[in-house]
C-alpha cells in the first residue's frame, strides 16, 4: 500500500510514493515461466476517505510473462558471479470494478525487473526424520 494516500484528479499524472514491491523466487526457469503465464500480478486502486469505508475503484493486471521476453543484460552479483536482468516498462489500464467490466478509470505505468541470480547453493541440507 502506498503511504500516504495520494489524491488523484481527472486527467492528471500522480506519483505513488513507497509503491516499490519486491518478490524473491526460488524456481526453475520452466516453473517461473508457467507461473508467470498463469498468474498475473494484480494491482488495486482504492478510494480512501476518513468519513467512510475504503472503496475499491479498479484493478490492473500485469502479465509478468511479458517480462520473460524482454532483453537480457548481464551484471555481476554480490559474489562476482555472472547474473542476468530483464526489465519491462509499460502502461496498463485500471479497469473499473463495479460498473462496466471494460471501463478504464486510469492508466498505471509500471516497471518490472527480473534478476536471475543463478542456482540456489545449498551448503548443507538437514533431513529430519521423525519417529512415529
Amino acid at each position: 500500500m502506498t503511504n500516504p494516500p495520494v489524491e488523484l484528479q481527472r486527467n492528471m499524472e500522480a506519483f505513488l510514493p513507497q509503491s516499490y514491491c519486491a518478490f524473491d523466487f526460488a524456481a526453475l526457469p520452466q516453473q517461473l515461466q508457467e507461473t508467470f503465464l498463469r498468474v498475473p500480478l494484480v494491482v488495486e486502486v482504492w478510494h480512501r476517505d476518513s468519513n467512510s469505508r475504503d472503496q475499491l475503484i479498479g484493478r490492473a493486471s500485469v502479465q509478468l510473462s511479458r517480462l520473460l521476453s524482454a532483453d537480457r543484460t548481464r551484471f555481476l552479483g554480490s559474489s562476482g558471479e555472472e547474473c542476468w536482468r530483464q526489465t519491462l516498462q509499460d502502461w496498463i489500464p485500471v479497469i473499473h470494478t463495479h460498473h462496466s467490466p471494460t471501463e478504464k478509470v486510469a492508466e498505471l505505468l509500471f516497471v518490472a525487473t527480473l534478476e536471475d541470480l543463478g542456482l540456489v547453493k545449498a551448503k548443507e541440507i538437514i533431513v529430519s526424520v521423525s519417529s512415529q
